[in-house]
């Protein structure tokens, strides 16, 4: 498993690196990583009821302290795992020294009645939903199929916009009854993505895209996860264009 991920990290910089100079693609990761200073955040969610996928450990985590240190009423973490969303749960508290506003919920993004049991619990004991943020994925070198679905594709695109999907209704019903509310959706993405082309795993021959990229003989699982954020990328850009105008959900 070792050199699998040593293997994935090498292609992944050179995917990167084939897109641009290496003193370009040296510049980029610099100034990214290490020169441009996190803007001042200055919104609020006062009142809010917050969901964050995947939200016991990395971006998920922090996305759900700032929303407890920024006035959310409810943040709803949902993860694969209650004992390690529970022990999060607990370091949060802590540490932001709040209590009764975090809570953990069952979610697994592999499990399509998990999803279902999810989305129906957020629609009969939420009075809102405010913002959701879909941030849970996974990052796995090894092909492997779950609901007959690539699992990096899987999780990280179909059942990631099931569950946005599921639970528009659910936003779009908190700004129908809140005038003052503007409820958010966020498909957290990669700048890996840039690295990729559906070009280079799909052929325009008549057969689905993912009857293509579902293929273990021709799957390039060493750039798997860059593509699955491209594709979450072009899917929100498609679900927008899909939703009237005046949709009250950004």
């Amino acid at each position: 498993d070792s050199i699998i991920w040593l293997n994935q990290i090498i292609l992944y910089y050179y995917y990167n690196i084939a897109k641009m100079s290496t003193t370009g693609w040296l510049y980029h990761l610099i100034k990214n990583q290490w020169t441009v200073p996190v803007p001042e955040q200055k919104a609020t969610f006062d009142g809010q009821t917050v969901i964050v996928t995947g939200a016991n450990t990395g971006l998920g985590l922090e996305a759900a302290k700032y929303m407890v240190t920024h006035g959310a009423a409810k943040v709803i973490m949902a993860c694969r795992s209650l004992t390690k969303g529970e022990a999060a749960k607990t370091a949060l508290e802590k540490e932001c020294e709040k209590k009764d506003v975090l809570e953990v919920w069952s979610l697994d993004l592999a499990s399509y009645p998990s999803i279902a049991d999810f989305t129906k619990k957020v629609e009969t004991e939420l009075d809102r939903l405010d913002v959701l943020i879909c941030n849970a994925g996974i990052n796995y070198p090894k092909f492997e199929l779950i609901n007959n679905i690539e699992s990096t594709l899987a999780v990280n695109v179909v059942s990631t916009f099931m569950l946005a999907i599921l639970l528009l209704p659910k936003l779009k019903k908190t700004a129908e009854r809140n005038p003052q509310a503007t409820p958010h959706l966020a498909i957290v993405s990669s700048d890996t993505h840039y690295s990729q082309s559906l070009d280079k795993e799909y052929q325009n021959t008549g057969e689905g895209i993912f009857d293509q990229l579902n293929d273990p003989k021709r799957a390039n699982m060493s750039s798997r996860y860059m593509l699955s954020k491209l594709m979450d990328v072009l899917l929100t850009q498609q679900l927008v264009a899909h939703l009237p105008a005046d949709y009250p959900v950004i």
